[in-house]
């Protein structure tokens, strides 16, 4: 059987709609990586997904592609940089302009030295939603089944002084024996490492690096890697929440039935 008829009237490993998917997709985009690097050597995961989550990654993938990774500290940066990131500039001129890729530099201070430096405008929210999807990919590549709908990703970059405390508070819920996922991609271009709950099945940790993790500079400071959690939906919380109320007023009545001696 082909691999695309493999993938055919799956669950959908990004939404998780029974029976949605009509193709196979890389969890990982090709495009982040080298044409050279691209070879039987490379495993990039693979999962079932619909036309709909399939198309909205892609396009997801072409934005951060070229907006993201044009700061690459790969130790090909350079060529990635010219083989992929500046011919996709120069067929798509809307990108070009949205980026700001032509603005002349601005002279910036770093270390107390002022550089002249180009400034990217970057819309963070597309970088997180690919990072979700990426997340329930990885999900259902390494737990065999889509990430439970009740539950979602939550992304965030967090200073690196503030790592040890966060993840001192949900560490009790990853205990030490419990198995990691470590993997490096392409050298670099796509790390991760992830963890689940042996307690919440659908409760995992999980860290991403891109390209020789690319620097990002915010208004809490700089972090070179995102950290992501897959925790309830609000939807789930708030049923979660009803449903203790419902047995507290059950019990409540109980007692108020009870015989008095």
């Amino acid at each position: 059987m082909g691999a695309s008829k493999r993938y055919k009237g799956k669950d959908c490993a990004y939404c998780g709609t029974p029976g949605s998917s009509s193709t196979n997709d890389h969890v990982v985009p090709k495009s982040f990586f080298l044409d050279t690097e691209r070879g039987p050597g490379l495993h990039i995961p693979h999962v079932a997904a619909c036309a709909r989550c399939n198309n909205e990654k892609s396009g997801l993938e072409g934005y951060v592609g070229s907006a993201l990774l044009i700061g690459s500290r790969h130790p090909e940066a350079n060529r990635y940089r010219r083989e992929k990131i500046a011919p996709r500039l120069d067929r798509n001129q809307k990108l070009r302009n949205e980026l700001n890729i032509d603005a002349p530099p601005v002279w910036t201070e770093v270390n107390g030295v002022l550089q002249p430096m180009h400034m990217i405008k970057i819309d963070p929210e597309k970088i997180d939603r690919l990072l979700q999807l990426i997340v329930r990919g990885l999900y259902r590549h390494h737990y065999d089944k889509p990430l439970p709908r009740e539950m979602m990703p939550d992304v965030t970059m967090i200073r690196p002084e503030a790592e040890a405390s966060m993840w001192a508070s949900v560490a009790h819920f990853f205990p030490p024996e419990v198995p990691r996922i470590n993997c490096d991609l392409g050298r670099g271009t796509f790390i991760y490492s992830g963890v689940r709950s042996p307690a919440h099945e659908g409760f995992t940790a999980w860290m991403i690096g891109l390209h020789g993790r690319i620097p990002l500079h915010g208004r809490d400071g700089s972090a070179d890697h995102w950290w992501c959690m897959t925790r309830p939906t609000p939807e789930a919380l708030e049923a979660g929440r009803n449903l203790s109320l419902a047995a507290e007023k059950c019990d409540d009545r109980q007692h108020l039935n009870q015989p008095m001696e």
